[in-house]
């Protein structure tokens, strides 16, 4: 199975924030009772896990990288694609990578610390920054259960696409994926 995570639209990737879903598999007492808890976070928090809890299933995807941003005659302009005004291209950012993570053990009672990472921006003054990194963390030593690394950002005036998160910088026990690279503004 194949994920690809793409980031076409700057101003997507601006408004919104990646989500990172948590999904819980939580066992009563009972070997035959099951029961789902499902939780999606689209902020940084914390989750308390309900008593008889002994295993859990979290994923995340890391933020999108910012799309390019132009500048003629010194004004500034946030684009991807063509703009006619600036009579330029400029590429969107690359996409947050996925990793897939699970934890068995007696966990009712423990707070899962989830950090949802934010879409890179592009700044006026031509820095711009990467998407963040969405992880989850539990205990008191924050021990990691997924880490999704975010998508590279465009450089000012460039439409050399940003590159997605890395799989080889994620963390999960069950899945880790690459986000896609951004496009190119002329595609």
């Amino acid at each position: 199975m194949d994920y690809n995570f793409t980031s076409k639209n700057q101003n997507k990737i601006k408004s919104l924030l990646l989500t990172l879903v948590a999904i819980l598999l939580c066992t009563t007492g009972f070997a035959q009772w099951n029961t789902w808890c499902y939780r999606d976070f689209t902020a940084n928090g914390t989750f308390a896990l309900p008593d008889g809890c002994d295993q859990i299933i979290v994923e995340a995807i890391g933020g999108g990288g910012a799309g390019g941003a132009g500048t003629a005659s010194g004004t500034y302009h946030v684009l991807s694609g063509y703009d006619a005004s600036f009579n330029r291209y400029c590429a969107g950012g690359g996409g947050g990578a996925y990793a897939r993570g699970s934890v068995s053990a007696s966990l009712g009672g423990t707070v899962l610390t989830i950090t949802v990472g934010t879409g890179g921006k592009s700044l006026i003054d031509g820095t711009k920054s990467d998407g963040g990194f969405s992880k989850v963390t539990y205990g008191n030593s924050n021990t990691v259960i997924v880490n999704a690394p975010g998508g590279k950002s465009v450089s000012l005036n460039s439409n050399t696409p940003g590159a997605g998160g890395l799989a080889s910088e994620a963390t999960g026990n069950l899945a880790k994926y690459s986000g896609g690279a951004g496009h190119s503004g002329s595609d």
